[in-house]
Formats: C-alpha cells, structure tokens, sequence
C-alpha cells in the first residue's frame, strides 16, 4: 500500500504539512465520517518514507496505476507539478513494523452483494469523528506501544464486525463493464 500525497500540502502558498514528516510505525487510518461515526477504509502502518515530485514519477519503483491515477494527475496542475511530498509505503504480514501491517477492511468476493457497509471505529482519545480530515496524530509523537495499542484496538473491531483484513489488492487489467446492484446499506 503507497500514501503520497492527501493532506501534505495545504493553502494556496502550498505549504508542506507534518504529513510529510511520518516515522516508521506511524497509523494512519483513512475513513470518512458518517452519521457522526469514524468509519475506517483503509489502515497504513508506515514502513518507509521517500521524497518524491509528480513530475518525476516515472522514475518511481511503482506500478502504471500509480504513475497514471497519482503521479500523472498531480501533474495536470501546474503548480503541482514539482511539489515536493513523500511517498509512504504500507508495512505488509511479512515484513510487519513492531508486529503492525496495513490492511483494508474487506469481505469475501463470493459473499453475495460485492458493496458492504463499513462499520464504525471508536478509539476514544485517537479519532475524533467530530473532526473531519484530522491530522491530529501527525503533530504528537506516541510511544509505539501506544501506537501499536490503537492499531490492535482497530484491528479487532473491523474482525468483530466479521469483516477481513485485506492486505493486497491486485489493480484489474481493464474495468468491468458491469454494473454493481444498488446498495442496501443504511450507514457508512
């Protein structure tokens, strides 16, 4: 799993943000906030840290979607074109930081509707739902067994819900041409 670039830049001088400045073993967990709720879609545990600029991705140690969805985009702006940010890549199962690894919380393809409701994540003290796009945790250095304490704490309530830990997703060689069923979901 790669983060490169939401929220380490901000305000029309573009100016860089702690966002760019993560340590190995730092959680970011991506969501959204629905109904009052933190629901989580993505949970990176960062294994390392690389500059880089959009202009250049091509030199990047990355896959076409990358280049293409991420660095080519970026580039369509101008001003965003030499932006310095950083690239993080996602701690994996193999090669986990203090026993930590990124994950998507997911369902078996096989099991009936392909969408699924996210579930909602507490974690009183580390994610506010009331602060929408927080970088709260980016500005305070925890000791890692804090971290590795809320990481568990978010781990365990994506299992409760019955959902898996995806921890790769292969990118499809060309889009499905069908359309997915209207969602039931009530929330998230």
């Amino acid at each position: 799993m790669l983060y490169s670039n939401c929220k380490q830049i901000t305000g029309h001088r573009r100016r860089r943000t702690s966002m760019q400045d993560l340590r190995s073993g730092s959680v970011i967990c991506f969501g959204s906030t629905v109904d009052g709720d933190f629901c989580v879609d993505t949970v990176l545990v960062v294994a390392s840290a690389e500059p880089w600029v959009p202009s250049q991705s091509d030199d990047l140690l990355v896959d076409d979607a990358f280049k293409t969805c991420t660095g080519e985009s970026l580039t369509t702006a101008p001003r965003d074109r030499h932006l310095r940010l950083t690239l993080y890549r996602g701690a994996t199962p193999d090669n986990p930081i203090d026993d930590m690894f990124s994950f998507i919380p997911a369902q078996r393809a096989d099991e009936g509707d392909p969408r699924f409701a996210r579930r909602a994540i507490r974690l009183p003290g580390k994610i506010n739902a009331a602060s929408k796009q927080s970088t709260w945790g980016s500005k305070r250095h925890l000791r890692i067994s804090e971290v590795r304490d809320a990481w568990s704490a978010v781990r365990q309530q994506v299992l409760d819900h019955d959902l898996l830990l995806a921890v790769a997703i292969d990118t499809p060689n060309e889009m499905d041409s069908g359309e997915l069923p209207e969602s039931a979901r009530e929330s998230c």
